[in-house]
Formats: structure tokens, sequence, C-alpha cells
């Protein structure tokens, strides 16, 4: 299976890594932890645009729209892209 198929496979479900209601459900609950980190770092540096390489569903993305970010970014899973 390639990286692609894999994350095609998983990409409808795969924004629940990002809820912390399912922390002890998600296969890597470190995605949670670390988007609210760069979430503070990107406001702490006084970031105003982000471009995000492998974007996934989107999730990371929407929360720095939601915020006031300039977002943009690009993934290898047609899927993911999609979900985003």
């Amino acid at each position: 299976m390639s990286v692609s198929d894999h994350y095609d496979s998983v990409a409808a479900d795969y924004f629940r890594q990002y809820q912390r209601d399912q922390l002890m459900e998600g296969d890597y609950p470190a995605n949670y932890f670390r988007l609210q980190i760069i979430l503070r770092r990107l406001m702490d540096a006084g970031c105003s645009s982000v471009f995000e390489v492998g974007v996934g569903e989107g999730t990371p993305l929407a929360s720095m729209a939601a915020m006031g970010f300039d977002v943009a970014g690009c993934d290898i899973s047609p899927a993911m892209v999609n979900a985003a």
C-alpha cells in the first residue's frame, strides 16, 4: 500500500485526531497537542499566513483560517484534499 493509498483510506475519519474528546480513541493523539502548540507559536511570532505541506483533511488549516491567518496547502492524498 502506498502512502497516498493509506491516507486516502483514512481520510473520512482523520479529523477525529484533532478533537479533544477523541484523544483516548485516536491512533495518534499527539496531533491534537501539536496543533495547539503550533497555533500558539504562530500567534506569538506574529505570523499572518501559512502554507502547509501535507494538509490532511484540513483541520489545522481551518483552525488557522478561523484565527485570521491566510492559509493554503497541498497533500499527496486526493481523498484528503477532497475532505479539506
